[in-house]
């Protein structure tokens, strides 16, 4: 599912123990957009290493923390790092990058690790 303005996803997912379910995320802004913080994600597809570059119109605005979460919900990752996040533990999957802002403002970003 997906909707103008503000982005849902709908994920369908069975996990280790066969168990088959579905989880909604939404965010409040486009992917990588924000009146005052833009930013990238690359490569996506990710084998190992994200690298995130941002442009931070505002100087005072800056990334707090970052979280990878899995389709379950389950944050698997939480990063202090704010220029790179390792994937190199995770399984091939769609996940989530959660990147907390120092004004409280929340950007999400799809992610593919191959």
């Amino acid at each position: 599912m997906y909707s103008r303005g503000n982005r849902k996803v709908n994920v369908n997912f069975n996990d280790q123990c066969g168990r088959k379910g579905n989880k909604n995320f939404a965010s409040t802004h486009s992917e990588g957009q924000s009146p005052k913080f833009n930013f990238t994600v690359y490569p996506n597809p990710i084998t190992d290493r994200l690298l995130i570059h941002y442009d931070n119109k505002d100087s005072e605005v800056v990334i707090s923390s970052i979280s990878v979460i899995d389709a379950t919900g389950k944050v698997v990752i939480s990063n202090k790092n704010k220029k790179r996040v390792n994937f190199s533990s995770l399984t091939p999957s769609v996940y989530y990058l959660k990147i907390l802002l120092s004004n409280g403002e929340v950007l999400n970003k799809t992610i593919i690790k191959e």
